[in-house]
């Protein structure tokens, strides 16, 4: 069954649900439930490492699974993909690895994850899911503006690890939206994040976030239509964060919430407080809290959901070119980018490039001079376009359209990576000029210890003169902040 009512007065008790979670922790053993606990903080992936020979006989494996283990009338909609005239993606190598990964390679649990996503994608969508993947322009007028509201959205950024971000924000307007169109939804956001290998194997992070500021009513009812979403989902949820405040409003919703993501309650993490105090606790697990899209009133941002549902009506389309496309929909960690009128400073591929420029600068001339050589400069820039090279960093600037494109063109790359090197070098030559030396004239106590010898030299200078350098002059640099486009 892929849609139950499994509202039950008994589990949503929160009492129930807390012992609930705590034999299921304790069932684990030592190895696994550290293993969780290292991937929940992003220090620690759970995939498995992939080799060609590894891929083949998984792949080899699925196919004697589903087609002679799982019962025909477990498999219906599959059934009818296989009987299509023409070839059917269903059969492709990367749609079957998706599920593959989202199970660790269990061969059994990737069946019945792939049949079950078949049979709703064709439920919900309709028999051309069978033909090709479900697209942007699937959705009608009313669901898009259910999709607008953003309700389900992915963060800009990633955390530190690499995995996307996925936010859910329950409320009285999501109760309003129609389950069906619920489940499409969801059912879209984790196809479009699994269309990267890379989140294949990392997974997602889901971030539930209960504002103070907004209650549902009707939270307590059952709803007769229910996904077992965690059983279809076409990505791996490595991590979920609850983040509700500390009322017994918000407690029975935690527990709604734990019963419902079924075997993913391993990798819950609640968290309960402020808003602010929510936002550093993120922090620690490696959460960029500054692109929240919510309010201190509870309002929802939804500028980034949109561009984002206009980049995915774009790559959708089968007139675009995916291979060698240069749209990227999120950065990765070391790629540099560039933005005109935003601050991307706080980007870690950005900190690695300044960090990298000062590294070198210093090592180059430890005096803090600085050369006026054009030849030397040239140089200095292709050295670090080298090492992000071998970085596997990519250049990317930001498209009004509403993504990131790719730079290829190097005269253009090297012109902006000049741009950052005058400007940092500007920076270190001012903190070196500014340093502070801490004078102190001690020669009126000379004759008060009864001495009349001359003055005591400290470091080799007379007069006590101690030249210290300003040890905050560095976090206190108002030239620290450059733009990093040079346009």
């Amino acid at each position: 069954m892929l849609y139950e009512d499994d509202y039950d007065k008994e589990k949503d008790n929160p009492r129930v649900v807390d012992d609930l979670l705590s034999r299921e922790l304790l069932q684990l053993s030592m190895k696994d439930r550290n293993d969780i606990h290292e991937e929940i903080h992003g220090v620690y992936c759970l995939a498995k490492e992939e080799t060609p020979e590894m891929l083949k006989e998984s792949l080899r494996l699925l196919a004697i699974e589903v087609n002679e283990n799982i019962p025909s009338n477990q498999k219906r909609a599959y059934l009818q993909s296989q009987s299509l005239q023409k070839p059917t993606y269903i059969n492709d190598d990367e749609f079957r690895l998706r599920f593959l990964r989202c199970e660790l390679f269990e061969i059994n649990k990737a069946a019945k994850r792939m049949v079950n996503f078949i049979d709703l994608i064709l439920e919900h969508f309709g028999f051309y899911a069978l033909e090709r993947p479900i697209r942007m322009s699937d959705f009608t007028k009313i669901e898009l503006q259910a999709f607008r509201k953003g309700l389900y959205q992915f963060l800009p950024f990633r955390d530190r690890s690499g995995r996307r971000i996925l936010m859910v924000l329950p409320g009285e307007e999501l109760s309003k939206i129609p389950p069906t169109i619920k489940s499409k939804i969801t059912l879209y956001i984790s196809w479009a994040a699994g269309c990267e290998v890379d989140s294949q194997k990392k997974g997602v992070v889901v971030l539930v976030w209960f504002d103070k500021n907004v209650k549902n009513k009707d939270a307590n009812k059952p709803t007769v239509l229910r996904t077992k979403f965690h059983q279809v989902a076409a990505v791996r949820l490595s991590a979920v964060h609850c983040c509700t405040p500390d009322t017994l409003f918000h407690h029975f919703r935690r527990s709604i919430l734990t019963m419902r993501i079924g075997h993913n309650r391993t990798k819950l993490k609640v968290h309960l407080g402020e808003q602010i105090e929510l936002q550093y606790i993120l922090q620690g697990y490696g959460i960029p809290t500054d692109t929240i899209p919510v309010t201190f009133s509870g309002s929802i941002k939804v500028t980034y959901m949109r561009l984002w549902i206009r980049m995915r009506q774009f790559i959708d389309e089968p007139s675009f070119n995916k291979k060698g496309s240069s749209i990227v929909e999120c950065p990765y960690l070391n790629d540099i980018i560039f933005r005109k009128g935003t601050s991307v400073m706080s980007h870690p591929g950005n900190a690695i490039l300044r960090n990298m420029i000062e590294v070198k600068e210093i090592a180059t001339n430890g005096n803090g001079t600085t050369t006026a050589c054009k030849t030397k400069t040239r140089v200095f820039v292709s050295e670090i376009m080298e090492e992000i090279k071998q970085n596997k960093g990519r250049y990317l600037t930001w498209d009004d359209n509403g993504w990131w494109t790719i730079l290829v063109d190097e005269e253009q790359i090297r012109s902006k990576i000049d741009y950052i090197v005058r400007e940092k070098r500007n920076s270190i030559r001012a903190r070196m000029n500014n340093s502070q030396t801490n004078k102190s004239g001690t020669s009126i106590f000379q004759s008060q210890d009864g001495s009349s010898s001359k003055r005591q030299k400290f470091n080799g200078r007379s007069g006590g003169v101690l030249n210290a350098k300003g040890c905050f002059t560095e976090c206190f640099d108002p030239n620290r902040a450059y733009n990093l486009d040079s346009d």
